[in-house]
């Protein structure tokens, strides 16, 4: 099984580079979602990359995309 690191951050801040999402947010969004294709369940594995993912698929920007559909 692969192991999963969680960003430090994501402890302090709601993201990857504070309080605010930037493009590191949303460069890492379309993996973390295509994760579980992989059979890596990222949601599973981590409370905080489970609070950031939800955030992530929130914003007005995301929602409409198509990497958040199933």
């Amino acid at each position: 099984m692969v192991g999963v690191r969680q960003p430090a951050r994501l402890r302090v801040s709601p993201f990857l580079a504070g309080d605010h999402p930037t493009l590191a947010d949303v460069a890492l969004y379309p993996l973390a979602t295509l994760a579980g294709e992989a059979g890596l369940d990222l949601r599973a594995k981590s409370l905080h990359l489970a609070v950031w993912i939800g955030q992530m698929a929130a914003l007005t920007v995301v929602a409409g995309s198509s990497v958040n559909q199933p």
